[in-house]
């Protein structure tokens, strides 16, 4: 890429660009096969990391409640006595 679009790539994933810098960015990635591709990449790696950040707290979500579920068995097979 002759120019840093780094930036505007960026921003364009992310929804930021309005207005003639929305225009004026598609336009550049019509024109530019170079950046579309950027663009394209840009976006794949985002939704990995989304869905890496979504498998790592799903992932937490299930060790909390497999220590949950434990911790209960455990509980019910040493019942505490009050006297």
């Amino acid at each position: 890429m002759e120019k840093d679009y780094f930036k505007q790539v960026d921003e364009y994933v992310d929804g930021e660009l309005t207005g003639s810098e929305l225009s004026d960015f598609i336009k550049e990635m019509n024109r530019n096969p170079e950046l579309y591709k950027e663009v394209e990449l840009y976006k794949k790696v985002n939704g990995l990391l989304y869905e890496l950040a979504d498998y790592n707290k799903k992932r937490e979500d299930l060790k909390q409640l497999h220590e949950e579920y434990m911790k209960s068995r455990k509980e019910k097979q040493n019942p505490e006595i009050d006297n």
